[in-house]
């Protein structure tokens, strides 16, 4: 123990010496002062004390630190740019917490040759870390991600496995304060200046406000948990583009069977529970299925962001006509429902996400790491998102003090956003671009007489087996996939302005029997013998007077007629009211705007 520090906490007030205890949340009593001294001479009472100071506090003793010598308040004045009688004030209340001593110069009236000084064990027991030393330690974590074979690792002891483990899962780097909210140990402060003298972890202190205390695990202690956890992620999870068929399923059950909302202001339950009822699976990385509900929720939120849904009183619109193209091009159609699904923009509440939802940038960054390297383990893509993502913090001063979602759950959002999607797959706990994905060319599908057919999912290109579950009714969702061609799929497709007979030939290809000779003639006929019944909303417009509605369909706004129903009467596009309106005020007409219909 350093006789200057030891000398220096007797000679502090009561006052002070309660201020130190409250501060570091010292066990010992007011009177045992020099035990007082060793709780704070710890990794956990350095970080409380440092963490009550100001950010210029901080600044004066990083200088100090730096300089491994003591410092005049004329040369701190410079370094941190304030007046040096300010730097006596900062000095004066450092020794106070008993970080700092001075030693007046007795030679000079004024106080600009005075110098601070760093206690030793306070020295010794510091490592300020700027944001060029932070970034070069994740860097070189980064790194050992893509080194695992060649390189050694650590034993773990298991004393330390538990703490060891709460920075692992924060990607190799965490903050004092995180980790002892997420210990359940009691001396977890103790615990971790142990792994930094066994040189498992590192402990340093940001120099700057929001003080962190941060604990960086070395390369080798990564490495060893990386090979802990590799391949405990071991599902094979590939969902194509089951969410773009979910979507075009939610848009069938809406618009032919409706969507009502109760009087809390939710839907319907029987109306909801035939859309989840009719969507396929969709599995997160665990291979375990997304909850029909959670799905079907996904799926409306994205067609309301897609702006195909209105909310009417208490029925829900659907309208598809702004995408009939998109929807056969599943590749096109997937980029704009992504690109709505992660819009910022706040949800009705009816509409929002059943989970949290990534932003465009975290999900890019997930997808540009995969694309560069090919087939990454579960854990190794997650270590390595996480430090990339502190890497490329926007204020890298509160990287470690933001609410919300950790990086960690940042990562778990954007794998399951990539993941239903279709945009990624896993397989052996192994991470891949959905573009990595191969897919045999070999005929192995089977129809048979009854039009139902057996495909196995592998082996037909994902937009194939889009577009023929797109006019098809999955009746069995396996290894293998079983699906029946009836009238009612050929008319769902044919609804939504796909080409069910196209895409079947399509199928043609990929079977092993072919195509039946009458199943393209039974799709020709069930579609030219279907009854369409368009419910649309619109305005009948009635004149005493048929020369007006003459002058309409002759003029500027003929294209406001739907209809004309009779001399005196014509459906009109509700767009278009006000227009009609100002032409029949310029007639001077008496107007009665949606009146009651005449008994």
């Amino acid at each position: 123990m350093d006789n200057k520090q030891t000398e220096a906490i007797e000679a502090l007030s009561q006052d002070d010496i309660s201020y130190l205890r409250t501060a570091i949340d010292a066990h010992a009593a007011p009177s045992q002062r020099q035990q007082l001294l060793k709780e704070l001479l710890t990794a956990r009472g350095i970080h409380r004390i440092l963490s009550r100071l100001i950010e210029d506090e901080l600044l004066l003793l990083h200088e100090l630190w730096k300089a491994k010598t003591g410092l005049t308040f004329s040369e701190i004045s410079k370094l941190i740019q304030i007046e040096p009688d300010a730097v006596e004030l900062l000095a004066l209340n450092l020794q106070k917490r008993a970080l700092v001593y001075i030693l007046k110069n007795r030679k000079h009236l004024n106080n600009r040759l005075d110098k601070i000084y760093l206690h030793q064990p306070v020295e010794e027991i510091l490592s300020f870390l700027t944001e060029e030393e932070f970034l070069r330690h994740a860097e070189s974590l980064i790194s050992v991600c893509s080194e695992m074979n060649a390189k050694t690792a650590v034993d773990i002891p298991k004393k330390y496995a538990e703490l060891l483990q709460i920075i692992f899962d924060a990607g190799g780097i965490a903050s004092f304060e995180q980790i002892l909210e997420s210990s359940r140990i009691d001396d977890a402060g103790k615990l971790l200046q142990e792994c930094e003298e066994k040189e498992l972890i590192s402990i340093h202190h940001t120099p700057t406000v929001p003080f962190n205390t941060l604990c960086i695990m070395n390369e080798k202690t990564l490495r060893a948990f990386i090979r802990r956890n590799e391949g405990q992620q071991l599902a094979t999870v590939n969902n194509r583009y089951n969410l773009l068929t979910n979507i075009l399923h939610t848009f069938d059950t809406i618009s032919s069977r409706g969507l009502y909302l109760t009087q809390q202001r939710d839907f319907r339950k029987a109306d909801f529970k035939r859309i989840s009822d009719a969507l396929l699976p969709m599995n997160d990385h665990r291979g375990i299925a997304a909850d029909p509900d959670d799905a079907a929720r996904l799926c409306i939120m994205i067609l309301s962001r897609l702006g195909t849904i209105t909310v009417k009183k208490d029925v829900v619109h659907i309208d598809l006509t702004h995408f009939e193209k998109e929807i056969s091009d599943p590749e096109r159609f997937r980029t704009i429902a992504l690109k709505a699904a992660l819009k910022k923009n706040a949800d009705d509440a009816l509409f929002s996400p059943p989970y949290p939802l990534p932003t465009t940038d975290e999900l890019s960054s997930l997808l540009d790491y995969l694309a560069q390297n090919e087939g990454v383990d579960f854990t190794v893509s997650r270590t390595s998102f996480i430090l990339n993502r502190l890497i490329s913090a926007k204020n890298p001063k509160i990287r470690f003090a933001e609410t919300g979602s950790s990086p960690g759950e940042k990562f778990a959002s954007s794998l399951r956003t990539a993941l239903f999607f279709g945009l990624v797959s896993m397989e052996g706990g192994k991470c891949r671009a959905a573009s990595a994905t191969k897919t045999a060319q070999d005929p192995s599908a089977y129809i048979n007489p009854d039009f139902s057919i057996m495909i196995p999912p592998d082996d037909l290109p994902s937009d194939t087996l889009y577009r023929v579950l797109s006019c098809t009714d999955v009746t069995k969702n396996d290894v293998v996939m079983h699906c029946k061609i009836t009238k009612e799929s050929v008319l769902a497709a044919h609804k939504r302005r796909m080409h069910p007979e196209k895409y079947l030939g399509e199928l043609e290809r990929y079977l092993k029997n072919g195509i039946p000779q009458n199943l393209l003639f039974m799709v020709k006929e069930w579609i030219a013998q279907s009854l369409e019944l368009s419910i649309q909303e619109c305005v009948i417009i009635k004149s005493n007077h048929p020369s007006f509605i003459d002058d309409i369909l002759t003029g500027s706004l003929k294209a406001a007629v739907i209809e004309r129903i009779s001399p005196n009467y014509a459906v009109i596009k509700r767009s278009m009211v006000d227009e009609v309106v100002k032409s029949g005020t310029k007639h001077n007409a008496i107007i009665s705007l949606f009146s009651t219909p005449d008994e």
